[in-house]
């Protein structure tokens, strides 16, 4: 049994913290040394209004070290102003444009106005502007046209329509109209997922349909029939048993507790929407009969009402075998279709009446990939494949240090062969499973790049190799070894001693990985201070969190895991033994994509006031999911059951530890920085895009030198305000300490943890 965490998961906490010498709240800290442990614990102690105080404060002194801070408060005021003013413009566009398209009627750019205005605002602001006229009457609006285009069978209209005016009313702006938004968005998404993979023709007119109205002389490509029979490769391996034994798990030890009859109910659901998607008719004949589908659905109805004395399994079991046998007599769907859309529905109700969308069955198609995910590796030539309007394989992203990338392979070449066989009609898994195989063998492939008769056709031999999925990264990507291993300058700034990680995913290997990366910036020079970057970090493993925080953690409880009734079922301790770089100044950054294993690690640190965080309000996905293995004879799946939450430590002796999961009707979720810096969408997208340039180097030696951007710019033009401000206090905080080997002036040390927190047991 594999444990997760949420969407992944880590955890941390730590003992000896930065000095915290400071003077009293409200008095003016004299000296660099005073005022720098001033900001420092002004920081951990949350208090935002005093670290702006107190930056804007940063005294005179002839040490190099404070020239340089002074120089860079000062340059962050001006970027922060210039950053400022950028916002309040993008304000003003977007509220000036909104009404434009409200008033022209288009309804879909006003949604995305409201949207972008919400991103721009802090949360107390946004909660005062959601709630006005202008924001109520364009949901209603939005909402009343979803309904009609649903009515008329364009659903992805009224998809979007729909997903868009959930934003504007989520988080407790207006909760009656958000859980009636979000279970109309639920119905919609089902549908429209079964027509995506039991009626493909079906779909490519609803995409086409959005296409055209985007522009109506976009030339969108013909539906492929190579495409009809994909649904066969999505339900292979399906059995009665298979399915069963999967949702016999979650009904076992689900964390709702409630048994059975809430899958059951579900996925009898599930199995309604499908008899009645009028499209679905183009791949299951009978569906186009009114009659036929009556008489299913008069079947299924009577066994979603019938009042079992027991909701056991030999109940699920009798249900499900009714349901088959009634569709025998009826619509003859393939059994494995129901019994998917069964399983899938099951889990899904859990979603909708629980708040859980992680507990899932992961359907023998997906078993291998996502083997493959929790391993962090694979065996292959490096590459991401999708599918172009043409429905030819096309390369979607060669992976750094693999095969392929080495080989010269670029995004968008589309693959025309392999090993000489015609690529024309593949499915996505059956080119996996062609291209992937044994390491150290070779595969061919043809490769087609550019459009027209501009395109050129390439034979790429590759070997075979094992593909590792890197998740520790440094601050300047400086070359790419032969073996595909990338070299870091790990350094953000070498002359304080400041290093700097970003940690994408918690794997097997990111404990090596980051110990590596500490061995390297010692190796480097002095290591004094550290951000650590959780931004975007879905998560990961709970052993290789456990073990990532633990270099930071001398001693007390890491997290703790709660059962459905509260009560604790398990706990991780810190050991000494591991705690390497307990006592480094650390900032962690944080935003709302951070979930999960990242925000354990954030949020205990912050319990321990171990790290100053900084950034947005994270995703809140604090659920503990196990992965059980189903077989039926050869046959094999897998189910991922949410069976608990975590906690984070205790913020003082006595108190129960903190929840980060984002459950049903609560607005208490996620970890809230120290310190709040909010990034609008257009600074987010300039970051990210500068980020992922400055990392891309071509391995093939093809490319021109020096054609990267540096991600200095990130810091130096406060295009990356939260990393700025992280970078600022580190410097601060270190500007007054003296190097290692020199005398250190005196400070103070945080107080070892409380035993009340418990200790590590023997």
């Amino acid at each position: 049994m594999t444990t997760l965490l949420a969407s992944f998961v880590a955890i941390g906490s730590i003992l000896l913290g930065p000095s915290t010498a400071a003077a009293a709240p409200g008095d003016a800290p004299s000296g660099a040394a005073a005022w720098a442990d001033a900001l420092w614990t002004a920081a951990l102690a949350d208090d935002q209004a005093k670290v702006e105080e107190l930056l804007k404060a940063a005294p005179a002194d002839d040490s190099p070290a404070m020239q340089k801070v002074r120089e860079r408060v000062a340059e962050r005021a001006r970027n922060h102003d210039a950053r400022e003013a950028e916002r309040k413009a993008d304000l003003e566009k977007h509220e000036k444009e909104m009404g434009e398209h409200v008033t022209k009627g288009e309804l879909l750019k006003a949604l995305v106005d409201g949207a972008n205005i919400r991103y721009l605002l802090s949360e107390q602001e946004w909660k005062q502007r959601g709630t006005t006229p202008a924001f109520r009457d364009l949901v209603k609006t939005a909402l009343a046209e979803a309904a009609k285009a649903e009515s008329a069978g364009d659903l992805l209209y009224a998809q979007e329509l729909t997903f868009r005016a959930k934003v504007l009313v989520e988080d407790g702006i207006d909760q009656e109209t958000f859980e009636r938004t979000e279970s109309a968005l639920n119905d919609l998404n089902d549908r429209i997922m079964l027509i995506a993979i039991y009626a493909p023709r079906a779909m490519h007119a609803l995409r086409e349909s959005v296409a055209k109205r985007v522009d109506p002389d976009d030339d969108f490509a013909d539906f492929s029939e190579d495409a009809a029979d994909d649904w066969k490769e999505v339900v292979g391996g399906i059995s009665r048993n298979l399915t069963l034994g999967a949702l016999s798990a979650a009904a076992e030890a689900h964390i709702g507790g409630q048994g059975w009859e809430p899958l059951v109910r579900g996925g009898l659901e599930q199995v309604r929407l499908l008899a009645t998607t009028k499209a679905l008719d183009e791949t299951f004949p009978a569906l186009k009969d009114p009659a036929v589908v009556g008489a299913f659905i008069k079947d299924l109805d009577a066994l979603a009402g019938a009042k079992p004395e027991r909701a056991s399994g030999t109940w699920a079991r009798a249900t499900v075998d009714s349901m088959l046998e009634a569709n025998d007599r009826t619509i003859k769907v393939p059994h494995d279709v129901l019994l998917h859309e069964f399983g899938t529905g099951a889990t899904e109700r859990l979603s909708k009446d629980q708040g859980d969308d992680y507990s899932s069955i992961i359907w023998p198609e997906n078993l291998r990939r996502f083997n493959q995910q929790l391993e962090g590796d694979f065996v292959g030539v490096g590459i991401l494949l999708r599918y172009d309007d043409k429905r030819q394989l096309m390369i979607a992203n060669p992976l750094e240090g693999g095969p392929a990338a080495r080989a010269g392979v670029q995004p968008n070449d589309r693959i025309i062969e392999v090993n000489g066989m015609p690529t024309a009609g593949w499915t996505l898994n059956k080119a996996v499973e062609t291209i992937t195989g044994p390491a150290g063998k070779q595969v061919v492939m043809k490769l087609r790049r550019g459009e027209g008769d501009q395109a050129t056709d390439l034979e790429v031999p590759l070997i075979r190799e094992r593909i590792k999925m890197r998740s520790v990264n440094g601050w300047w990507k400086r070359s790419i070894d032969e073996a595909g291993t990338p070299e870091w300058d790990w350094m953000i700034d070498p002359d304080a001693g400041i290093g700097y990680l970003r940690v994408t995913s918690f794997n097997d290997d990111t404990l090596d990985d980051m110990a590596d990366a500490i061995e390297a910036m010692r190796k480097a020079g002095q290591l004094r201070g550290l951000v650590l970057d959780l931004r975007g970090n879905p998560g990961g493993l709970l052993p290789a969190a456990v073990d990532m925080v633990n270099l930071f953690v001398s001693r007390g409880l890491v997290v703790e895991v709660q059962d459905r009734n509260g009560r604790t079922v398990g706990t991780n301790y810190a050991k000494p033994s591991k705690a390497k770089l307990a006592g480094l100044p650390l900032v962690v950054l944080v935003n709302r994509e951070s979930a999960s294993a990242s925000e354990i690690v954030s949020g205990a640190l912050q319990a321990y006031k171990a790290g100053i965080v900084i950034g947005d309000r994270t995703f809140g996905k604090g659920s503990v999911q196990t992965v059980q293995r189903v077989t039926d004879g050869p046959r094999q799946a897998a189910v991922k059951v949410t069976q608990q939450y975590y906690a984070l430590p205790p913020t003082a002796p006595g108190q129960k530890g903190r929840l980060v999961h984002k459950r049903l009707n609560t607005g208490d979720w996620g970890v809230n920085p120290d310190v709040v810096v909010r990034v609008g969408p257009k600074q987010q997208e300039k970051a990210q895009t500068l980020r992922t340039k400055a990392d891309q180097i071509d391995e093939s030696g093809k490319g021109a030198k020096d054609e990267r951007p540096n991600p200095s710019a990130l810091v130096a033009e406060g295009v990356d305000e939260q990393l700025d401000l992280a970078l600022m206090l580190l410097q601060a905080r270190l500007a007054t300490e003296p190097a290692v080997g020199t005398a250190a002036r005196p400070k103070s040390v945080q107080p070892a943890l409380s035993t009340d927190r418990g200790a590590p047991p023997s």
